[in-house]
């Protein structure tokens, strides 16, 4: 296999920073973030060095798009974590 969704990827999503990276095509990814995340609307991949320049680029120049991203993903992942379920619960 040899490759896999990086730690760092959910660390920055957890740290709600806007995060843009190559995507690992599925059958070499075990985490398989697809599942959790739904591209342009919670991350954005890249597909090529080419192509993370521009996204790069784009990015910078479009604050708002980062913001919305990065609010979007927030927004569905709200209240979803274990720890925060217990501390709504008052067991954590």
């Amino acid at each position: 296999m040899g490759m896999s969704t990086h730690p760092r990827v959910f660390e920055t999503i957890l740290s709600g920073s806007f995060y843009i990276g190559m995507k690992i095509p599925e059958e070499y990814d075990a985490a398989n973030i697809t599942h959790f995340l739904k591209e342009g609307e919670d991350i954005v991949f890249a597909y090529g060095k080419d192509d993370l320049y521009k996204k790069i680029d784009y990015y910078l120049e479009h604050e708002d798009e980062r913001k919305r991203i990065v609010e979007n993903r927030q927004e569905k992942n709200s209240g979803k974590t274990h720890l925060q379920s217990h501390d709504e619960k008052g067991t954590g």
